[in-house]
């Protein structure tokens, strides 16, 4: 037996059913954000260079001072900056144990940190990462929740 609906009951269930195809095409898009997520750029004051010699990355700071890690010593060394090309990085989100020593990264205790901060960004080493604060290099614990890895663009 077939029900009548009234013009009014048919707008009402039609309405319902674009809400709910709305909200389906805003979870879908949100699904698709998430598989492909805006790349976290690294801030314009945070500068980070390209070593011409090894194609390392470095770390600037102060004066024309970079961070950086030298592979035939295996260890951190800062030195002046000579010819090194500044380059565009961006964050990619990571574990620590997917860090190895060399790469650059930024550290945080937040899910949402400010990547504007020098101070979070360090070098990994065969031990702790060194960063930098107030141009004076520092050794860290690796005790933090949210860890990103700086690779180019």
């Amino acid at each position: 037996m077939k029900e009548k609906f009234s013009k009014e009951e048919m707008y009402k269930i039609l309405k319902e059913y674009e809400e709910v195809i709305v909200k389906i095409r805003e979870l879908y898009a949100k699904s698709l954000d998430s598989l492909n997520p805006e790349p976290i750029l690294v801030p314009e004051n945070i500068k980070i260079t390209k070593r011409w010699c090894d194609c390392s990355y470095g770390l600037q700071f102060g004066n024309n001072q970079e961070l950086y890690w030298d592979y035939e010593g295996e260890t951190w060394s800062i030195r002046a900056i000579a010819t090194d090309e500044e380059i565009q990085t961006q964050l990619i989100p990571c574990e620590r144990e997917d860090l190895k020593a060399g790469d650059l990264a930024f550290r945080a205790d937040e899910k949402e940190p400010y990547f504007n901060q020098r101070p979070f960004y360090c070098l990994i080493t065969n031990e702790e990462p060194v960063w930098i604060e107030s141009n004076f290099p520092k050794r860290d614990c690796n005790k933090y929740n949210y860890w990103y890895k700086v690779v180019k663009l």
